[in-house]
């Protein structure tokens, strides 16, 4: 429930920074964050569940299989957190090749003007 309501609550606060900057949006940053967060949150509750679980009156296969579980799930958000950091990190990458190489041709182009002109003049 504490999950579902700081998702919301970072939803909204995306909306209004969207509203209020819309200049300085970053949707690749904003995605990460997100997702990101989510995976601490779900990971620091599930081990909290297990601090906090008694177990006096289960048997030792239930406790095995609730904590093999529990740390299954917390080794998956974990792995799935490192992917998504590295898809942030290609994600930026990308954007900052392509925008050279925008600026590039850009460049490239405006030399061969440039050169085209001083050639018809000479």
């Amino acid at each position: 429930m504490f999950h579902d309501f700081l998702d919301h609550l970072d939803g909204i606060v995306a909306k209004i920074q969207r509203q209020t900057y819309p200049n300085h949006d970053d949707p690749i940053l904003g995605g990460f964050l997100d997702a990101f967060c989510d995976k601490i949150v779900s990971v620091i509750s599930i081990l909290t569940i297990i601090q906090i679980v008694s177990f006096d009156k289960s048997s030792g296969l239930e406790v095995a299989a609730f904590i093999l579980l529990s740390y299954a799930v917390v080794a998956y958000e974990t792995l799935i957190g490192i992917i998504r950091v590295q898809d942030f990190f290609l994600a930026i990458f990308e954007r900052f090749l392509i925008l050279n190489i925008i600026n590039l041709i850009k460049i490239t182009f405006f030399k061969f003007e440039k050169l085209t002109v001083f050639l018809n003049t000479a």
